[in-house]
């Protein structure tokens, strides 16, 4: 589960503004759980899903405004390289679907029309959009989480990863690995818990060979999909943050991984998000701090 500390002071809720009876009602939330945040590429704006909608504010901090609106329940924003379009993934109709957007919400619009979920969006460096996808078509009921792409007018729609193999049976918060072919990925079970192992995907080997697979957790196991490791984030081909159970803890926490196995633990990162107006003004003050502690 992703968590993000949030500290709202003196947000309100409308109930309504003209109605008789009803009056506003104060929130003060301090928890946010499975929330995303995403930098844009020329790191000038942040974009954060927040309350079900996603909203922009400058890098630097200051005031932000929603972008989306309420009932959509958009997730998972992932930036385009030229930092002007942004992809997440909707609910509508049922199913998740993948939207894309200009960055100040406008031409907003599904370019996915599976009748199952797809989500995750991450943009490759050719601009195509990675995305997992429930794939059930000439296949079975139990294991297809594969790894597909799009192009960001909707054309194209391809599987990328994994269509036709039965494990990993699925395959989790794909993220391309910076200045390389690789992607990394969390390889979990079909419709559980979205954790398990880590991996790096190097899809030139081939795009149903296990060997594309250099599995960091268990290297020996290339396809071994259980564990407590999710939302991996690349540092380069060699290096991956991830949320990890350490030896002996009850919850998770921040660590880091090399192509050898080797683990850190003790990783710090704060984010503190303060919300003036639900209604669409908001405050932001970050702080991130980064410590290493190598785990014997």
């Amino acid at each position: 589960m992703k968590t993000l500390t949030i500290a709202l002071l003196g947000a309100t809720l409308l109930v309504s503004q003209n109605a008789p009876g009803p009056k506003p009602i104060a929130l003060t939330i301090r928890e946010g759980t499975n929330m995303a945040a995403a930098l844009s590429p020329d790191r000038r704006t942040l974009m954060i899903d927040l309350q079900g909608s996603l909203w922009t504010l400058p890098a630097s901090g200051g005031p932000a405004k929603r972008v989306t609106e309420e009932f959509l329940d958009a997730r998972q924003p992932a930036w385009a390289p030229d930092s002007r379009r942004v992809a997440f993934q909707g609910y509508s109709d049922g199913v998740w679907h993948i939207y894309v957007m200009n960055a100040d919400g406008s031409d907003i619009h599904p370019i996915s029309v599976n009748y199952v979920n797809e989500f995750d969006p991450a943009v490759l460096p050719d601009g195509r959009i990675l995305f997992g996808r429930w794939e059930y078509i000439d296949k079975n009921a139990l294991t297809i989480q594969s790894l597909w792409t799009i192009n960001p007018d909707g054309s194209q729609e391809s599987a990328y990863y994994a269509n036709n193999m039965v494990f990993p049976k699925a395959l989790l918060d794909a993220r391309p690995v910076p200045n390389s072919t690789l992607v990394a990925a969390t390889l979990a079970k079909h419709n559980g818990p979205p954790r398990g192992s880590i991996g790096l995907i190097d899809v030139r080997l081939g795009k149903n060979n296990p060997d594309a697979i250099s599995n960091l957790e268990h290297p020996e196991s290339p396809t071994f999909d259980t564990g407590d490791s999710c939302e991996p984030w690349p540092i380069s081909e060699n290096l991956v943050l991830f949320s990890g159970q350490p030896k002996g803890a009850k919850k998770n926490a921040i660590e880091m991984i090399d192509r050898q196995g080797n683990l850190h633990v003790g990783i710090a990162i704060t984010v503190s998000i303060h919300l003036q107006d639900l209604t669409g003004i908001v405050e932001a003050d970050l702080e991130m701090t980064g410590i290493a502690v190598a785990r014997e």
